[in-house]
């Protein structure tokens, strides 16, 4: 009974009683509920959609006189030493002269993991190896060493992470853009290699952030970092304190503090590396678990600033939330609403199952027309990216609560080659909808009725799909299911 000790069911349990209490004793405030998360939904979504309208790829740019030397960081745990040798090769390899090679290994416990990595790195003078054991904070607790043993002479760091191989004029094209004093960081894409073309709709959801969030936020220069591929000013890093390290989501939260403080990040849209994506379902659920609750973290403390600048503080909320889908307490409704069903007036939970029913189709048609503007040439991609981000709707909904609520959570590593685990296939919420479509044609509600099949058969599709496209060899008619509630 684990799970049910968990933050993130405590909170959905206690919100899911409060809202059956609620309809039973105080129908008017169920239905005030459900009028409310459809203006919240429509209010995020309408203004993601403004956020949108004008993407813009050309930013100004100054040149940096002389070649600055700089400070590439690569902090890496429990990686395999050849990928790791293999970015570090590309690195050595770029043909940017002044720049110097730290990398970090925190609290690897395998010596076969982290010693052939230490022997590579004895070869060159140009990198300095450290092992580090019991060490604090993470992925930024590492960094912040990093920063600390970092050459004086150092003007600008380059964060890269241990899957991604850098083209040979990385370096060479990041230092280029960086010119503006008022730049704190500058971002790049991460791009991913395709191995197969039916990941490229994962891979193109992975891509949907960068095309649509990013490229929005150049408008006022208010960027969030993305943890790897950035190249930030010393200077501006040590004047927020170095990396942060209460988020598991340290990039993003030192986005938030470079803008609170005045600075400005932009977004180059150019690939300077490729890495590896987590195809596997269950490490793709892991890490997108994991941004959504270190962002939420990140979230609650950017509420707390009045907005120096709304164009910034507007584009910083909308790529916090960019995974979030505001659909939990709706999702809830319509659960509360069944648990009683039919022992209160069966018009108040026809209203309520309505309204929360309205709430999902918004959101659904909003992102769906997003990506049809994203793709205007290949309307079936849009349609492919859709399936896999409503297939884990789920996490949108209720892995954001415990965060806000300051709950904290350990930092989990993404392992990227971890795709033999079998595909769970969750049964809890198309049994939801199909149980609502049941209650609509007992109340001779067509619109409940239709609405509730429909997504029914989409949470079905988007399970099939994913399943598919997650596959890493062509006979996947053998792949282990894994049913769970």
């Amino acid at each position: 009974m684990t799970i049910l000790k968990s933050p993130i069911w405590k909170s959905v349990g206690t919100v899911l009683l409060l809202m059956t209490l609620c309809l039973w004793f105080l129908p008017a405030m169920a239905l005030i509920i459900g009028y409310v998360s459809i203006i919240l939904i429509l209010l995020v979504e309408v203004s993601t959609f403004l956020l949108g309208i004008h993407r813009n790829t050309k930013v100004s740019e100054t040149t940096i006189p002389g070649n600055p030397k700089i400070s590439v960081h690569l902090a890496i745990y429990n990686e395999p030493p050849s990928m790791v040798i293999a970015t570090i090769e590309a690195i050595l390899d770029q043909n940017y002269p002044f720049f110097e090679l730290i990398i970090i290994d925190n609290n690897t416990k395998a010596e076969r993991l982290w010693k052939p990595v230490q022997q590579f790195c004895s070869k060159y003078e140009k990198i300095r190896f450290y092992h580090l054991n019991n060490w604090p904070n993470y992925k930024s607790g590492a960094l912040n060493f990093a920063r600390r043993i970092t050459d004086s002479e150092s003007k600008y760091i380059f964060v890269v992470d241990a899957d991604y191989i850098l083209k040979r004029d990385a370096l060479l094209t990041a230092i280029s853009k960086i010119g503006n004093p008022d730049l704190a960081l500058i971002q790049f894409p991460q791009s991913y290699k395709r191995t197969s073309e039916r990941h490229i709709p994962l891979l193109e959801e992975f891509n949907y952030f960068f095309k649509y969030y990013c490229l929005s936020a150049n408008n006022c220069l208010g960027v969030l970092a993305t943890g790897t591929l950035s190249l930030i000013r010393i200077e501006s890093l040590d004047s927020v304190g170095g990396w942060p390290t209460n988020s598991i989501t340290e990039d993003a939260e030192l986005g938030i503090r470079f803008q609170t403080s005045g600075y400005d990040i932009k977004y180059v849209d150019e690939i300077i590396g490729q890495g590896i994506a987590p195809i596997g379902q269950n490490e793709f659920v892991k890490q997108r678990k994991r941004w959504i609750y270190g962002n939420a973290q990140t979230l609650s403390h950017y509420l707390k600033f009045m907005p120096k600048n709304f164009g910034k503080w507007h584009s910083g909320f909308s790529q916090l939330t960019a995974w979030i889908n505001f659909l939990g307490i709706p999702f809830l409704c319509i659960i509360a609403c069944l648990l009683i069903f039919p022992l209160v007036p069966l018009a108040v939970l026809e209203k309520v199952v309505t309204l929360s029913s309205i709430a999902f189709w918004i959101y659904i048609i909003s992102k769906l027309i997003r990506l049809i503007l994203m793709y205007p040439r290949r309307p079936w991609l849009a349609i492919k990216i859709l399936l896999v981000q409503f297939a884990c709707l789920n996490i949108g909904m209720f892995h954001w609560w415990p965060a806000m609520m300051g709950h904290e959570k350990p930092f989990e590593k993404t392992e990227k080659f971890e795709v033999t685990s079998p595909y769970k296939v969750q049964l809890l919420y198309p049994l939801i909808f199909m149980l609502t479509t049941l209650m609509g044609l007992y109340l001779s509600n067509i619109f409940i009725s239709v609405s509730s099949f429909l997504l029914f058969i989409l949470l079905i599709g988007a399970t099939v799909f994913d399943c598919y496209s997650r596959q890493t060899d062509l006979d996947y008619t053998d792949k282990q299911l894994k049913f769970t509630l």
